[in-house]
């Protein structure tokens, strides 16, 4: 290696320059800072790339040496570093950086740089967005207004670098869970559609379950009925429905029948409620109920104008007091033989033949009733 100038290293005790293995990483970076100004740093390390041997004599990189600001190891990451140093990479300066550009800090509310509406932070429910704003998208301007966001980025970004008209500001199509994403803007979407249609927002949309367990229904009956009257959807998965529809739907129908017969919603029941009310089945409410013109069925379900029916039974079901009186008891004590017969262990037909033998038979709305102490005691003995 000829140079008319004289290296850095030359005259100098540093061991880093001869003995890389036997130096100490602080006369290691004296030696690299000593070749960053040596005016024969690139010759130097051109020199580096052959001036070793292998054991079969052929030249071969430096190896335990600092040699053009590099420390040569024989790997190829030294390697690479003496061909930058030869290329002019690590001498050129680093480009100047901009200042970074503070982080914007979005309270609920503050306005959009662009629009000026009220902005919530960028989250990935959207649902939980009040009504009247709009999502934070990047630097104090919202998801409407990336147009003007492009424009002040590109006040950052120098002439020959840019896109032109195809330039698009980046955004977060392949980060994890947009799939997850794009999925609750479709449900939300249609929730928003279906609650539009009757004039309504996202917020009175539940789904069937829950509305079906508060008004103490199946889960299908509230499916049905919203179907019927168009406000039913399928998003996410989830059967979803516009809640007040469902609910005007049944309170209209409740305070129909009520009114009609001069009374008001509390007075209306469900007939399986009025059933266990009056210790008899649904379906026999249900039978009187239509009988008086007082049921009503709204989503599947049987409702019935409570006072009338109540007024009926006890007309119906005087026989049953007139026998407990006979014998000294009460209505508590009538029974029907099929539940006697299930009580004491035996067959329906020997209730009856005892109960006919001991005359404590009664047939009421065609089901037969005994007085179940005598009966009980009959069978006993």
């Amino acid at each position: 290696m000829t140079s008319t100038y004289a290296p850095n290293c030359a005259g100098d005790s540093n061991p880093a320059f001869i003995d890389l293995t036997g130096a100490t990483t602080g006369e290691i970076d004296r030696a690299k800072t000593l070749c960053a100004s040596c005016p024969i740093r690139i010759p130097c390390a051109l020199y580096a790339l052959t001036s070793g041997t292998t054991p079969d004599g052929y030249p071969a990189p430096a190896i335990d040496v600092v040699m053009g600001g590099v420390a040569c190891t024989g790997t190829q990451q030294s390697i690479t570093g003496l061909y930058r140093v030869i290329g002019g990479v690590a001498a050129s300066p680093p480009p100047p950086r901009r200042k970074p550009t503070p982080r914007t800090v979005i309270k609920l509310g503050t306005p959009c740089a662009s629009c000026g509406r009220p902005m919530h932070r960028w989250t990935r429910t959207p649902e939980e967005i009040p009504a009247g704003h709009v999502m934070h998208y990047s630097r104090g301007y919202c998801t409407h207004c990336r147009s003007a966001l492009q424009r002040e980025v590109m006040q950052y970004v120098p002439k020959d670098e840019r896109r032109g008209a195809g330039w698009t500001v980046p955004n977060r199509a392949n980060t994890a869970g947009r799939a997850a994403q794009r999925a609750r803007l479709a449900k939300l979407a249609a929730l928003e559609a279906t609650a539009a249609r009757h004039g309504g927002t996202a917020q009175d949309m539940m789904t069937c379950g829950a509305l079906a367990k508060e008004l103490g229904w199946g889960t299908g009956r509230v499916t049905s009925l919203a179907e019927e009257l168009g406000a039913f959807v399928k998003a996410g998965g989830i059967s979803h429905c516009y809640a007040p529809a469902v609910r005007r739907a049944l309170e209209a129908a409740l305070s129909e029948l009520a009114t009609r017969h001069g009374g008001t919603m509390q007075d209306t029941m469900t007939c399986n409620a009025l059933a266990v009310e009056l210790g008899c089945s649904g379906e026999k409410i249900f039978r009187w109920a239509n009988r008086l013109n007082v049921a009503v069925m709204v989503g599947g379900i049987r409702y019935c104008y409570a006072p009338l029916v109540r007024q009926a039974l006890e007309v119906d079901l005087s026989p049953l007091e007139d026998m407990a009186a006979r014998h000294g008891g009460t209505m508590q004590d009538m029974q029907s033989c099929p539940a006697l017969a299930r009580e004491l262990g035996c067959v329906t037909e020997t209730v009856i033949r005892w109960a006919r033998k001991l005359d404590v038979l009664v047939k009421v709305g065609g089901i037969n009733h005994c007085y179940a102490p005598l009966v009980r005691r009959a069978l006993s003995d």
